[in-house]
């Protein structure tokens, strides 16, 4: 939760986190767990509600859920709301009580979250941290289910949801939890209760879920927040009104930017993923942040009602997740179809949460709900769409005359695409004019409904498109306007990972008493030890597109290893470098955490191997007539020169051309020596990427 917010400047660039910025908090009531973290390890807590965490969102894990009957308006396609034509009329109504009222009337599809969570260790990643509670706010929607906000539900091993008005706790699964966009979608873990939740009590065929808002709030239009904050164990009511309607990121990844809206009502700990009612008494969006600053006051801020429809149609379950890629792939050949069915038969009998087969968890195979023992059905999240592109602002006269840009068109100038997202569409040098049917102004704003108060950034309308919703690009090229062809944007992937149990989880490598492990967000940015050579690198790295990942020999470099620990023995005396990026191993460019693996397995190999043949030859040239003239002579075999004999060597090639050498056998006797040490159950940890997020 310690991770700064980043918005997109005034040229459209992303840059890494600054040091100085407003403080945000999380409404969730979750108390410090510093006290029970190591010295090397207490970034990974989670912040106290008394103390102002300086987050976007918090880091996302999957949880166990129940399966369960999706709507059938969840499969299809949302498309984007026209602001233009849905422009509310800015009335501030005075009466408290009446505008109060609406919120009242929706209180009983109001709950509370109760939440037990265990975090793993990043910096010892084959632990976790010690247990702890939290709260938050959830409210019913259609379909049998609960939503909140993702970081409510951060590594939950225990959900439990109750109702205003009982007493009775309900447990709940997290069936989707959205790191991007920081919503979560909960499930009652027993079907046969949902009569009792989801539905009136008094009028049992009545539901007691929430509708969504067609409409933005208008300035000055009050709004209600409603959850269970601290303070209290009933529901809390406060009233403000909406100050200003933005675009901002609502997480760590400064490319995926939503509408948001702020607002003065008081937003505290425990009002996260609670509704925030307009004056139709609609949800207008779901509270999730404040800003917890010295300098600032009453600005709380909630996701927009039309990005939460967007995340539900891009929520599915696997059955719907396989009928959908099926229905968009050309029909295979009747034995290719046969094959497809026996490796879905084999994903589903072993993505059961247990490990494999449900019986033994095996470390070395992915927990896909991120808790040990629940076997419950988990849904599938297509990630928000990322901004595709990087530009500069087209105000400057001599610029415009350097790429020939008349004085009538309006847009700005694309300096950097990733081709793989726009698929051709978009080139470097091209003047963006239009967003689907939004104008671009020259620093990349839009009149997103007619208004000049509402003149914002433009980035809003790629997060808040529906599952395989297409986006339309028109842009100034050659002399002349050019409509693109639609394309479907997808989420971009980075080097380093941004997500707890998402695109991060629980992975390392020891090489002898060398530790390794995947380049996040969260250990660059969360933790003291890294440098300012280490965080220049990664910010460096975060200005490049997947197509963009290769060195200077041309190799693809998928992933960021880094070595951020070296333990005490024989083997690492002087060696005190930690915290750096691996760039090879004995000459070859390291791709992946993976390859590093297998780089050090084929080491180990060979010096078992020659081990082996070695002891052998001895055993062959000692003959016993040797053996009894060396005992009569009362000589002893001379022992072998070290500087002679021919050792093999592991050399791991570090960011600003350090080295770290092991002599193989002596790591590999290292390695037993440090699990044995630390009680660590396994010398390395490589998981696969996780089914249930959808990049593309």
């Amino acid at each position: 939760r310690n991770q700064q917010p980043m918005q997109p400047s005034a040229t459209g660039q992303y840059p890494s986190p600054p040091s100085k910025r407003p403080k945000l908090e999380h409404p969730t009531s979750f108390p410090s767990v510093a006290a029970a973290l190591s010295s090397n390890s207490t970034s990974q807590s989670k912040t106290a509600s008394s103390t102002p965490a300086t987050t976007a969102t918090n880091t996302i894990k999957t949880a166990a859920t129940t399966t369960m009957t999706t709507t059938p308006s969840s499969l299809s396609v949302t498309p984007t709301p026209s602001f233009a034509s849905t422009t509310k009329n800015s009335t501030n109504n005075n009466s408290s009580i009446t505008t109060t009222n609406t919120a009242l009337n929706g209180k009983a599809g109001v709950c509370a979250i109760d939440v037990q969570a265990v975090e793993f260790n990043w910096r010892q990643p084959w632990q976790r941290l010690s247990q702890v509670g939290g709260s938050g706010t959830g409210f019913v929607i259609d379909g049998h289910r609960i939503l909140t906000n993702a970081h409510v539900v951060d590594a939950a091993v225990d959900v439990r949801v109750r109702l205003l008005g009982s007493a009775k706790k309900y447990k709940a699964n997290v069936w989707i939890q959205a790191p991007d966009v920081d919503l979560a979608i909960l499930t009652l873990d027993n079907p046969e209760e949902e009569q009792a939740f989801f539905y009136d009590k008094q009028d049992p065929s009545k539901s007691i879920a929430l509708q969504f808002s067609d409409m933005l709030p208008s300035l000055q239009e009050r709004v209600q927040v409603c959850g269970f904050p601290t303070g209290g164990k009933t529901i809390c009511v406060t009233e403000g009104v909406v100050s200003r309607i933005d675009v901002r990121s609502v997480s760590v990844d400064t490319r995926v930017n939503a509408l948001s809206i702020q607002i003065d009502a008081a937003i505290n700990s425990g009002n996260s993923g609670g509704p925030v009612f307009d004056n139709s008494g609609k949800v207008a969006g779901v509270a999730f942040q404040k800003m917890a600053d010295k300098s600032s006051d009453n600005i709380g801020y909630i996701i927009a009602a039309s990005t939460v429809r967007a995340f539900l149609s891009r929520c599915h379950d696997a059955k719907q997740q396989a009928a959908i890629t099926a229905a968009a792939a050309q029909p295979p050949p009747p034995q290719q179809q046969q094959q497809q069915q026996q490796q879905q038969q084999q994903v589903e009998s072993t993505t059961d949460t247990k490990g494999e087969n449900g019986n033994k968890k095996n470390s070395d195979t992915m927990d896909t709900n991120g808790e040990n023992g629940n076997k419950k059905n988990k849904g599938i999240y297509t990630m928000a769409s990322s901004t595709p592109y990087r530009y500069t602002r087209l105000f400057n006269r001599s610029l415009r005359l350097a790429h020939k840009v008349p004085d009538h068109i309006e847009g700005v100038l694309l300096n950097s695409v990733c081709d793989t997202a726009v698929q051709g569409q978009l080139q470097v040098g091209d003047v963006l004019t239009k967003v689907d049917d939004y104008q671009l102004e020259s620093d990349g704003q839009i009149y997103f409904r007619g208004g000049d108060e509402n003149l914002i950034q433009h980035e809003f309308v790629f997060a808040g498109k529906g599952y395989q919703e297409p986006v339309r690009f028109t842009v100034f090229r050659d002399g002349k306007l050019v409509e693109c062809e639609p394309v479907v944007l997808h989420h971009i992937p980075r080097r380093f990972t941004l997500y707890p149990e998402v695109d991060h989880r629980e992975e390392y490598l020891f090489i002898g008493p060398a530790l390794f492990v995947p380049a996040s967000y969260g250990l660059i940015y969360q933790g003291k030890e890294p440098d300012s050579i280490l965080k220049g690198s990664i910010k460096k790295d975060s200005y490049l597109w997947p197509h963009e990942w290769k060195n200077e020999e041309g190799t693809t470099i998928d992933q960021f290893v880094l070595l951020i620990k070296i333990m005490a023995h024989d083997a690492s005396f002087d060696y005190k470098r930690a915290w750096s990026r691996v760039t090879e191993y004995n000459g070859v460019p390291v791709q992946s955490l993976k390859h590093l693996r297998d780089l050090w397995n084929e080491s180990r190999q060979i010096a078992e191997q020659e081990a082996e043949e070695e002891k052998k030859k001895k055993k062959k040239q000692q003959s016993a007539d040797e053996k009894a003239t060396e005992e009569a002579a009362g000589t002893t075999t001379t022992k072998e020169d070290e500087t002679t004999k021919e050792y093999k060597f592991a050399r791991i090639g570090l960011e600003c051309s350090e080295e770290l050498v092991f002599e193989v056998n002596t790591a590999m006797q290292a390695e037993e020596d440090v699990m044995k040490a630390h009680n660590i159950p396994k010398k390395s940890v490589i998981l696969p990427p996780n089914p249930r997020y959808v990049w593309k």
